[in-house]
């Protein structure tokens, strides 16, 4: 276990920095916590459930919790399928729960130093603004080929870094231009929404780890219907688990 466990700090070092920290760093939270804590949380990988607890109780205040569940899950396969080494190659990444070809293509550029080519926010900005001007409803279509003819393959780390840099600078000069991408949405309000109430629902769960049904729902102040819908929707999302007449977290 222990074997298992070191090789686990070493493979997976590279992935949670790309998929935690660098997809969280535009974030107007701080993953500080999660940092502080990433040694003795992949220590305690054996533990299985316990492990995908505490990556939950670390998780509060970063976005969808749905995101532990994965990480816990894709670090599984990495140790079952790949004798813990995170795969370099897009095509086995976008296997993984929760990884779409763009975040595939990421973690190999930033990981690996590999020259894949991928589309996020600040790239977007960066070919909208320059080779777009005026024009709505972008595709990445229209973009990726751009990214491939500029990306520098002797460097693609560095060039990607200073490409999203870029981006991001372009956004705070004025209007942002990766609104005129065809992918771009804008999040509803936090307060009052689904997402509000999930997070309600977790953190109660995270913090007492089995509560009877009626006891949670009452304890939520919002519609009783709606509460019962998104408890429905954790269970199925296997979240949580309904053992009659208690919830508990997975």
């Amino acid at each position: 276990m222990q074997r298992i466990a070191e090789s686990f700090l070493g493979a997976m070092s590279k992935i949670l920095i790309i998929l935690l920290f660098l997809k969280l760093c535009c974030s107007k939270h701080r993953p500080s916590a999660l940092g502080q804590n990433l040694t003795s949380l992949l220590s305690d990988f054996r533990h299985g459930n316990r492990w995908q607890m505490q990556v939950g109780l670390m998780w509060q205040g970063l976005g969808y919790n749905s995101r532990a569940k994965r990480l816990h899950e894709i670090a599984k396969r990495i140790m079952g399928e790949f004798e813990g080494r995170v795969p370099d190659a897009p095509d086995i990444l976008v296997t993984f729960p929760g990884i779409g070809i763009n975040t595939a293509g990421s973690i190999c550029a930033f990981a690996f130093n590999r020259p894949t080519i991928f589309a996020e926010t600040n790239i977007r900005a960066v070919f909208i603004y320059h080779f777009f001007p005026g024009q709505e409803k972008i595709n990445d279509k229209l973009i990726l080929p751009l990214v491939e003819a500029t990306l520098d393959r002797s460097d693609p780390r560095s060039w990607y870094y200073a490409l999203m840099d870029y981006g991001v600078f372009l956004k705070r000069q004025a209007r942002n231009p990766g609104r005129r991408s065809a992918h771009y949405t804008r999040q509803s309000k936090f307060e009052g929404s689904d997402r509000q109430i999930r997070s309600m629902i977790l953190k109660r769960l995270l913090a007492s780890r089995r509560v009877h049904k009626d006891e949670l729902v009452a304890s939520i102040d919002r519609e009783q219907t709606r509460v019962l819908r998104i408890l429905n929707d954790l269970c199925n999302e296997k979240l949580i688990v309904l053992d009659e007449p208690y919830l508990c977290m997975v």
